[in-house]
């Protein structure tokens, strides 16, 4: 291979090999005239470190927030999915023969997934800003997965729900008032919020506080894509744990089971699960029962271990996902509570109220 003469480095000595792909090692040390062997000297480093600047990537042109969180939508299973959730919405505005009650799990689905979406979309940046440096919660294929799949037998038999013990106790419905109310929609953020919340918790604690895990800090996670540059912060660390599926894994059955509960919440719109327990909808325990069958399946079968990029967690991961999945339906009964002692308070139970009074 030809070597660069003498005075085609000195005619270039302001610019940088050609092509240095192609070239030897030897071609390369012949053109900055070193040894393989000695490298560079210190005097030769300051000199050319003056002349050529760091060694090191030009600085990327600075993006506005909102683009950098918009760039994370530009995805064909993030367009899909956000079509399946606004399609769900838009069934569950105009069908308005279904029961209140049915509404509420039709209108939690499509909000819960838009809110994941953007919770991954905000939360999980990729390595462009350190600002928003966690690592993915979870991807589209495992939210498509759950919006098609796992919560679509839960939400068809919340059709066959028995109509509310208080039924008859409720005045006509105003033909006027909205679908959706202030408060059904205070409501359904609510639920939706610590959904989003969960999710991404869960994906942290196997990385800060399982025993299994690597028991990093918060601020690995947040600087996780500095990882393979190195670095004393990093010295102790195996950055392929970043690449460990348990996150994920943690934050999809923190998903599924926290819908499943929600199932269970949507029993009834204002009535407790004491007063109506999930036996009333056979139905729904079965569906239940077989989303979390298909949940299982995936999770233990190699197969689609690869597919979904999950693996299969231990006793102790369970009983965490349960720890964090359950405080949902402590949340709606309060907010249940809250709708039957303030909210909908029909004129014959006020009625009631003023005679035991007095």
């Amino acid at each position: 291979m030809h070597r660069p003469s003498v005075a085609r480095r000195s005619s270039i000595s302001m610019t940088v090999i050609d092509y240095p792909w192609t070239k030897t090692k030897e071609d390369v040390a012949a053109f900055y005239n070193v040894e393989e062997t000695k490298g560079l000297s210190e005097e030769r480093v300051k000199r050319d470190l003056e002349r050529y600047g760091p060694n090191e990537l030009p600085a990327e042109e600075g993006k506005p927030l909102w683009k950098l969180i918009l760039e994370q939508f530009d995805d064909l299973l993030v367009k899909i999915l956000l079509a399946a959730a606004c399609i769900s919405f838009v069934l569950a505005l105009f069908e308005e023969h279904k029961e209140e009650d049915s509404l509420v799990a039709a209108f939690v689905e499509p909000l819960v997934i838009l809110l994941i979406l953007i919770a991954n979309a905000t939360v999980a940046r990729p390595s462009s800003t350190a600002a928003l440096g966690l690592p993915e919660s979870l991807i589209p294929v495992q939210l498509l997965w759950v919006n098609l799949v796992t919560d679509g037998l839960p939400a068809t038999a919340l059709g066959f729900n028995p109509p509310d013990l208080d039924i008859m106790d409720r005045p006509p419905r105003n033909p006027k008032e909205s679908l959706i109310t202030p408060w059904l929609f205070f409501r359904y953020m609510a639920v939706g919020t610590y959904v989003g919340f969960s999710v991404v918790c869960s994906a942290t604690w196997w990385s800060m506080d399982a025993t299994n895990g690597p028991k990093l800090s918060y601020w690995h996670l947040k600087h996780h894509f500095k990882c393979r540059a190195g670095g004393k912060e990093w010295e102790d660390i195996d950055c392929d744990v970043f690449d460990d599926p348990h996150p994920m894994t943690l934050a999809l059955s923190v998903l599924v089971t926290i819908e499943m509960l929600n199932a269970l919440n949507s029993l009834s719109e204002n009535q407790s699960l004491i007063k109506m327990p999930p036996w009333y909808n056979k139905y729904l325990l079965f569906a239940i029962a077989l989303s979390m069958s298909l949940h299982m399946m995936i999770l233990y079968i190699p197969m689609f271990n690869t597919v979904f990029q999950i693996c299969p967690l231990t006793w102790e991961e369970w009983f965490a996902v349960l720890k964090i999945s359950f405080p949902v339906v402590l949340l709606d009964e309060t907010l249940k509570f809250i709708a039957r002692r303030y909210i909908d308070i029909s004129p014959r139970n006020s009625e009631l109220d003023e005679l035991e009074g007095k």
